[in-house]
C-alpha cells in the first residue's frame, strides 16, 4: 500500500533546527526505513512528544547521536524540500520521543566509518557555520576519531577537528568580556591555540598542522594538511617590515614547497610567494631596504637564500621570475 503524504512549507523547517543549522540531508529513496538505529546529521534535532512540528519539545539532540527506532509514522512528510517519515526514538540515556527522518539516516555499526565519513565531509563542505555547529562538530569527530580503526579516516578526521576548532575559535564575536561559553571554550583547548592581538581573534597554533602532516606524511592526505598549513594565518601583523614577511613565507609556503616540491598547490604557492616579492621588488628605492637594521641584515640574506633553495627545487616554471625577483632584493640590501 502506498502511503500518503504530508506537506509542510520549507519555511517551517526553522521549527525543527536551531538558529544557523543550514542544511539537512535528503534520504535517497523513499521506502520505509526498517534500520533498527538512525544518527543524527545536524546540530540540534528536535525530539518531540509526537510527529508533528507543532509538538512540544522534549530534547535536542547533537550531530552524530545514535537513536533507537521503535515506531514509524504512517505518513511521510515533506518539510523544507526533505521528504520523509517521523521516526519514535530512544536515546542512549533512555529519552524517548519522535525525529523527523530528515534530519537523520540510517546507522549500522558494520558501517560506521561510511557514515561518520558522510557526516564529517557534509558538515565540511557547508563551510563555517555558527559556534555552537563548530563546536558539536568538534565534539562529534573527538568521538569518531576514537571508535575509526582505519589510519586514513582517522587523519581526516583528525584534519578535520583541526578545521572545526578553528572555526569556532572564528565564530567567537569580539567583545572586551567574552560570555562564559566562550571562555571554557578556550581555556579547554589553550594548548593548541594563541591569541592574534591585533585581529582580536584566537587561532589554532599553525605547529599543530605541522605535526599531524608529519604524523600521516605517508598518506595521501599529507599533502592536504601541509597546503591547509600553508595557507594559515599567524599570530601579529609584519607592518612593512620586511624579514617578517620573509619569515612567514618559510613557515607556510616555504615548509609546504620543500616538503611537497611537486605537490598539487606548488603553483599556487609560488603564485602566493611572488605576489609578495614583486610588491617590494618594483620599488628597491623604498625606504624600508635602508630600515632593516645591520644586525638584521645577515640573516635576512639567509632567509633569501632558505627561499631561493626552496623554489630552486619546486616543480613549476613560475619560479623563474620568483628567483629573478629575489636576485633583485639581495643585491638592494644596504
Amino acid at each position: 500500500m502506498i502511503s500518503r503524504k504530508k506537506t509542510i512549507p520549507g519555511s517551517l523547517l526553522l521549527w525543527l533546527l536551531a538558529p544557523g543549522v543550514s542544511a539537512v540531508w535528503t534520504v535517497a529513496g523513499l521506502q520505509p526505513d526498517r534500520s533498527a538505529n538512525r544518527i543524527t546529521v545536524v546540530s540540534n534535532a528536535r525530539l518531540r512528544q509526537s510527529p508533528q512540528l507543532t509538538a512540544e519539545e522534549i530534547v535536542r539532540l547533537p550531530l552524530g547521536a545514535i537513536v533507537r527506532v521503535f515506531e514509524q509514522s504512517p505518513e511521510r512528510e515533506l518539510i523544507g524540500g526533505i521528504e520523509d517519515f517521523w521516526y519514535r526514538v530512544e536515546t542512549t540515556d533512555g529519552v524517548s520521543g519522535w525525529v523527523f527522518g530528515g534530519l537523520t539516516v540510517s546507522f549500522s555499526p558494520a558501517r560506521r566509518e561510511e557514515i561518520y565519513l558522510r557526516i564529517v565531509r557534509e558538515r565540511m563542505n557547508i563551510g563555517r557555520n555558527s559556534f555552537p555547529e563548530q563546536t558539536d562538530l568538534f565534539n562529534f569527530l573527538t568521538r569518531a576519531i576514537a571508535e575509526v580503526k582505519t589510519r586514513a579516516v582517522v587523519a581526516e578526521f583528525e584534519l578535520a577537528q583541526l578545521l572545526a576548532l578553528s572555526n569556532s575559535l572564528r565564530a567567537i564575536p569580539f567583545q572586551r568580556n567574552p560570555e562564559q561559553q566562550y571562555l571554557s571554550w578556550i581555556k579547554a583547548h589553550e594548548a593548541r591555540i594563541v591569541y592574534s592581538e591585533p585581529g582580536g581573534m584566537w587561532l589554532v597554533r599553525l605547529d599543530g598542522f605541522w605535526e599531524l602532516e608529519k604524523e600521516y606524511r605517508a598518506l595521501p592526505i599529507g599533502e592536504r594538511i601541509a597546503w591547509e598549513a600553508a595557507q594559515y594565518g599567524l599570530p601579529g601583523e609584519c607592518e612593512g617590515y620586511l624579514p617578517c614577511y620573509f619569515a612567514t613565507i618559510l613557515l607556510r609556503e616555504g615548509v609546504y614547497l620543500r616538503l611537497y616540491p611537486s605537490g598539487a598547490h606548488v603553483g599556487e604557492a609560488i603564485g602566493r610567494i611572488d605576489g609578495l616579492l614583486k610588491s617590494f621588488a618594483d620599488d628597491l628605492t623604498r625606504q624600508w631596504l635602508s630600515e632593516i637594521p645591520k644586525e638584521d641584515r645577515h640573516e635576512f640574506k639567509k632567509q633569501i637564500t632558505e627561499l631561493r633553495s626552496v623554489l630552486t627545487k619546486a616543480a613549476s616554471p613560475n619560479k623563474v621570475v620568483s628567483l629573478k625577483r629575489l636576485d633583485q632584493l639581495s643585491r638592494a640590501i644596504p
